[in-house]
């Protein structure tokens, strides 16, 4: 069934994106601590896409396939799996780390915005939504550790729009 593989895709891409939070744990170890709190939210959110195969498992007809198909899932993970591999090696700069993460949790989170997936289970249906949700929290929450992180300078500033 193409929702199973949508789901664990996505519960894949979940526990990715915690692994590129725990790079950035150890790449800024001043800000271990907010990366790790990003990490268990990850892993949260694969354990909700555990939850969400179950049911599908067990109440089919509750679950539908979103707007966002298979191949742009499968696409989104080769793009992490690549990020993850150059900041592992060391080949790119620090501050990859984070920008790769932006622009994942900002993709993510467009794409939610038109569904991943649609169920009519009320157990959970706000268990989704808080995924949606989740990739902006995690976006607005990203974007203001970036700024602590690497303060802009007042030249910078002034090009600000």
């Amino acid at each position: 069934m193409e929702i199973n593989q949508l789901v664990e895709l996505l519960r894949q891409n979940e526990l990715l994106f915690a692994e590129l939070y725990r790079e950035c744990a150890r790449l800024f170890p001043d800000y271990k601590i907010e990366f790790e709190e990003f990490v268990s939210e990850e892993n949260a959110h694969a354990a909700v896409f555990a939850k969400i195969a179950e049911d599908i498992r067990l109440h089919p007809d509750n679950w539908r396939m979103g707007k966002v198909s298979i191949k742009t899932v499968e696409i989104v993970q080769n793009q992490i799996n690549e990020a993850l591999a150059e900041i592992r090696s060391g080949r790119v700069a620090p501050r990859y780390a984070i920008t790769a993460l932006r622009n994942f949790e900002q993709g993510m989170g467009e794409r939610a915005a038109e569904k991943l997936i649609e169920t009519s289970s009320e157990y959970l249906k706000n268990e989704v939504a808080g995924i949606r949700s989740g990739f902006t929290g995690h976006l607005q929450r990203l974007q203001q550790l970036e700024r602590k992180i690497f303060p802009r300078s007042g030249t910078e500033a002034l090009f600000e729009i």
